[in-house]
Order: structure tokens, then sequence, then C-alpha cells
């Protein structure tokens, strides 16, 4: 990000300014101290004489990024390049996954609410057997169920989980974090090179090809999810998914300036002296994208403190917070 004196001496001096300010114009954009910079005016006005279109609405795409994330076009740019290698890198994860030769049997998608960790799971694998993980998921439940099936009472039956185990499958634990700790630990036996492990009463071959697939988000200090443990995660292959704007708008159907005329807002508002204000997540986006706007901002900035309540009537009675959120409203039409 560039200085005020510096874009004061890039528009007086520049000799491509002019050239270049008509040109983003077109593009409904214009050049900013997060933006403007001597190599991208000249770039703007050679792609333009030079007729590559392409690549000039890349260019000016970056540009309204910048001004509206009031973020450093270098930095945008920077965070493009390496978005496109972690889906180089994502492509890795799910093939060792997929190698049967691959000795590691548990591998972690691990990401923030929203990002859509079992979204990508499923899409990857449609008939992947899939658990969904809490709390009363004890190591027997995992393996066995009671069922009357001929009529003679209850009997125990395997688990398409220990199916897997025996036939060499693979298995999504969804939200794997929510298990008990005495569930970890049974995974904890049966994710490392071992041949064999006991189950009740039997030596169990493990096949295989037996793989686990994990989705977690990490515990934090808002929340009761169990922490997996350095033994269980250093038997992991694991990945990252980072919840991006990109992301949120095309899950949320929104526009990007939506969400940022959103950010402002709240930083408007976090500011005034209001306390314990907690950032905004995917499920906050969620909820303003389809209930009363107002309403659930009020919510999520009254619940972190009582007096909050009074400070923020006030906050809306200004002309500054009318317009901010007037620009909300209107990127939402």
């Amino acid at each position: 990000m560039i200085t005020s004196q510096e874009l004061l001496r890039i528009v007086t001096n520049h000799k491509n300014y002019t050239k270049s300010r008509t040109i983003l114009d077109d593009f409904n954009t214009e050049w900013t101290i997060y933006s403007c910079t001597d190599e991208h005016v000249s770039k703007v006005v050679e792609l333009a004489e030079e007729q590559k279109e392409e690549e000039l609405e890349k260019l000016t795409d970056f540009i309204k990024q910048a001004n509206l994330k009031e973020t450093d076009i270098n930095d945008i740019m920077l965070d493009k390049k390496t978005s496109a290698r972690k889906e180089d890198r994502m492509d890795d994860f799910f093939e060792a996954f997929e190698d049967i030769e691959t000795k590691e049997r548990l591998f972690i998608l691990m990401g923030e609410t929203g990002v859509g960790k079992t979204y990508t799971i499923e899409r990857h694998y449609e008939d992947i057997i899939t658990i969904a993980c809490n709390k009363a998921l004890d190591p027997y439940t995992l393996c066995y169920y009671l069922s009357d099936k001929d009529g003679t009472g209850l009997q125990p039956y395997e688990t398409p989980f220990l199916k897997a185990i025996r036939e060499g499958l693979s298995v999504f634990l969804d939200e794997a974090n929510e298990l008990p700790h005495d569930t970890l630990m049974f995974l904890q036996g049966i994710t490392d090179e071992k041949k064999a492990i006991v189950i009740g009463d039997e030596m169990v071959k493990i096949a295989k090809g037996f793989k686990i697939i994990m989705s977690l988000n990490p515990p934090s200090e808002t929340d009761e999810r169990m922490p997996l443990g350095d033994a269980l995660l250093g038997r992991a292959v694991g990945y990252v998914m980072e919840l991006t704007d990109e992301i949120i708008c095309e899950r949320l159907n929104v526009t990007e300036n939506w969400l940022y005329s959103i950010r402002n807002l709240y930083n408007h508002i976090r500011n005034s002296g209001m306390i314990d204000m907690r950032n905004l997540d995917y499920r906050d986006y969620q909820k303003f994208s389809k209930y009363n706007f107002e309403m659930q901002l009020q919510f999520k900035v009254c619940m972190g403190d009582v007096t909050n309540i009074k400070e923020f009537r006030k906050i809306q009675s200004t002309g500054e917070y009318q317009e901010l959120i007037d620009k909300v409203m209107n990127e939402a039409i």
C-alpha cells in the first residue's frame, strides 16, 4: 500500500495516469492507495493498447479487489498464486489417500466451519462409508450394532466400519473430534502399521487398503471439541482448508462487495467502544444473508456484553452508521 503523498506523485507526474484512469472507468473501478503503483498504471495502458482483453480484465479485477478489501494489490496477487498452489496440494492429498500402497491409514481434512470439508470429501467419494461422529460413539458401537434380525432376540452384528477393516475399504469420519476419548484411543491403535488388532475376543486382520479420512474443526477457546492428541495426529496425513471470500460468496450466492460492506460496518461498530465483539465467521454471514440483516447484526454485536445493547442503540442513530448499512442493503439488492 502506498502513501497518500505517493499517490499524489503518480497522479501528477506519471505520463500514463490519465489514460489509465479512463480505462479503469470502463471497468467501473479507480486507482486508490491500495492499487495504484507506477508498474500497474503502465501495465493497464500497455494491455489496453495491445488489446489483451483477458489479461486486462484480470488486472482490473485485482484492482477492484484491492480497493474493496483495502489490501495492497501485490498481496492480493500473491494470495491468488498461493490459492493455485493450494489446489495442487489438495490434489496430492486425495491422491495419497487413494493410493493403496500408501502406508498411512489416517488422513485428516481440517478447517473452520463453513469451509466445505464434508462437501469436498463427499464430492470426491460419493459411495464412501460415512459415519457422523458424536460423544456416544464408543469403540463397541463403532464396530457392532444390536439387532433382532431373525426374531430370536438381539444379537451383535458388524458395522460397516468393522467390515471396512476386514475388506480394506475406506471410511469417512465426519467431525471426528466429537468422538469420546476411548474411541480416539481405539483409532490410534488401528492407524499405525499393525497388521491386526484385537476387537472383542477376536484378532482382526487389517486388510491392505483400509483407510480413514476425517473431517474436523480445530479446537478453540469457545467450544468443547476433543483434541485428537499428539499420538493420533502424528499418524495422520493432513490438509488444512481455508475459508476464503470466494468460498463464502459461492456458497451463499452473494457478492464480494456485500461481504466487504458488512466488514466495514462491523469494524466501525467494533471500533466504537464495544466489549467482546467476536470475529465474524461463516455462520454469521449465512444468517446475515438469510434473515433480517440488521436484526442479526444487533444480535451478534450485543451477545458479548450487556452494555453493548445501549451502545449499539447510540451508534444506530449516527449518520455514519446509516451510510454504512445503506451500502450493505444496496449490495444485497
